[in-house]
């Protein structure tokens, strides 16, 4: 037997006591499917980052320009972060929790998601650092995994004035262009 407690579904054992607190539905149920196929294909950029044929780029040539993509994208990460957690949304599953707000100010007034452009910023600076054209591929089938979750986490926030919101905010990852 469950009820909801403010952020979270509380279940009740027989004898009266609580048990562990967990969000709303089952993680199938809110996408975990999605997560899997994330962490699948990041692991595929990790193996074309480490052996994905000979470099292209001498590695020193890499290292600044790498270096100031993955410290923009964490700065850009630690915003969104910021902002989710603050506004109690935090969650890696397209599936909003029971109790999401929409996420409209700092960072997501300029792009609707700034977790996962931010994520690409920082994997495109891990492929400059690497220097290997492979890891490219798997970064493009990564960004084009982000696009297709985006859309999804975008269909299920319909209830919480996401058209509203996305008229405002017109580019999901990059301000101006995408």
């Amino acid at each position: 037997m469950g009820w909801i407690y403010g952020k979270r579904t509380v279940h009740v054992s027989e004898a009266g006591g609580t048990s562990a607190l967990r969000p709303v539905g089952s993680y199938v149920e809110r996408g975990a499917l999605w997560l899997v196929v994330q962490f699948a294909l990041f692991a595929v950029f990790v193996a074309t980052c480490s052996r994905g044929g000979p470099r292209a780029v001498p590695i020193l040539a890499g290292v600044l320009p790498g270096m100031l993509l993955v410290v923009s994208g964490l700065a850009i990460t630690g915003l969104s972060f910021a902002k989710l957690t603050e506004a109690q949304t935090m969650t890696m599953l397209p599936a909003p929790l029971e109790s999401a707000e929409l996420a409209t100010t700092g960072v997501y007034a300029h792009v609707r998601h700034p977790c996962y452009a931010s994520g690409i910023l920082v994997l495109l600076g891990v492929c400059a650092l690497a220097g290997r054209p492979l890891a490219l591929l798997a970064l493009g089938a990564l960004a084009v995994f982000f696009w297709a979750k985006a859309a999804r986490e975008e269909a299920l926030l319909s209830d919480l004035g996401y058209a509203t919101y996305s008229q405002q905010v017109r580019h999901r990852f990059i301000p101006g262009v995408v």
